[in-house]
């Protein structure tokens, strides 16, 4: 479908007509393949995204190390039965992992905000129902901003190129070892498109830019069929 849509690699030209030059797609282009990402991490549930990021991390796991392989497997296991127990496994597990920083890690981190804030008794009644649903809000769109940013590693991993994986926008700072509702910076509900792509992009040729667009495939894939409940 990529090549379809890009015009990848030139067509076989009637005889005696030159073939068609191939049109690889542009930083903007590839850019909005990962803006797809976002969108979709956002309209997951949290287990589901958490679920996404770690099957997306397993599909890398030649390139990243034992600990981050465990975190995935940990994440996995929280998003297919989301318990405390099982939550608490993929927190310590992202800790073992924290040094790697890879797609697993940031997996088990989702994993560890995904059931919401852990609130002493009574204090939900303090804070009100406005004040509560604005933290879990908050809580979500942390999730699946460290659900898309694990997706886009694992591909960046995929495609072989540390350029990709520098134009990743940072995790947010969280404390693994206490979990319970930290604070998140400010994420736009419907984050708007990019004007211009990074410079790591645009730094990049058009077959570089093409690996980008096809190795993003798959994993767009995958989360369609876990939001549909093709993958559970």
């Amino acid at each position: 479908m990529l090549k379809k849509l890009f015009n990848l690699g030139a067509e076989e030209a009637p005889e005696g007509m030159a073939a068609a030059a191939p049109r690889f797609p542009t930083a903007e282009e590839v850019m909005g393949l990962e803006q797809q990402v976002d969108t979709l991490a956002g309209e997951l549930p949290p287990e589901k995204g958490v679920l996404w990021a770690a099957k997306s991390a397993d599909m890398v796991k030649a390139f990243t190390s034992p600990q981050d392989l465990a975190a995935a497997q940990a994440a996995e296991a929280f998003a297919r039965e989301p318990n405390a127990d099982l939550q608490k496994a993929a927190v310590e597990a992202a800790v073992e992992a924290a040094e790697v920083a890879g797609p697993g890690s940031m997996a088990a981190q989702a994993a560890g905000m995904a059931m919401g804030p852990s609130l002493p008794m009574g204090a939900a009644n303090v804070m009100g129902d406005v004040a509560l649903a604005g933290l879990v809000d908050q809580l979500k769109k942390g999730v699946s901003s460290i659900v898309a940013g694990a997706v886009k590693l694992a591909a960046a991993l995929l495609a072989d190129s540390s350029k990709v994986a520098q134009a990743i926008i940072p995790l947010p700072k969280i404390d693994l070892q206490a979990p319970t509702a930290p604070e998140l910076p400010e994420i736009p509900e419907k984050p708007e498109m990019m004007m211009s792509a990074p410079d790591a992009f645009r730094q990049m040729n058009g077959e570089q830019l093409a690996r980008s667009a096809e190795v993003l495939k798959p994993f767009l894939e995958l989360g369609e069929k876990i939001k549909s409940g093709l993958i559970s």
